[in-house]
């Protein structure tokens, strides 16, 4: 493959790791803050009376991480499509900047060759979503 086109792949998905995981931490530190005491007395009701705060405090955290781990598939399923064109606006932002685009252009290649690594990305991330369902 040629080195622009990994390139571009690799900032991509970076691109798209990074977006994603920015929407689920605060989708998720929303969900916490609203639930908190939710989230608390299920961890006072795991552990003895008389333990210390911090070992309740580690038990809240392990209820936490334990009810939204799973919440990820969800949130991908309804932002993928968002977060992959996000990414890409955003890589493309950067190689526009960077003024990549036109110096591919200044050396003879269609800058339409470049638009198949998006395309087969965003189609193997919406294939994910197909075996996420």
């Amino acid at each position: 493959m040629w080195i622009v086109q990994r390139v571009m792949l690799v900032r991509l998905l970076v691109n798209f790791l990074l977006l994603f995981t920015c929407l689920w931490l605060f989708a998720t530190t929303i969900d916490v803050v609203l639930n908190l005491d939710a989230f608390a007395e299920v961890a006072r009701d795991r552990v003895a009376s008389d333990a210390p705060w911090w070992t309740t405090a580690w038990e809240t955290a392990c209820v936490v991480f334990d009810y939204q781990w799973p919440q990820v598939f969800q949130f991908y399923a309804f932002l993928h499509g968002l977060v992959a064109i996000a990414a890409v606006g955003f890589t493309c932002t950067q190689m526009a900047r960077s003024r990549e685009f036109v110096a591919i252009a200044a050396a003879g290649v269609s800058l339409r060759r470049l638009a198949w690594p998006v395309v087969g990305l965003t189609l193997a991330l919406s294939a994910l979503q197909v075996a996420n369902q």
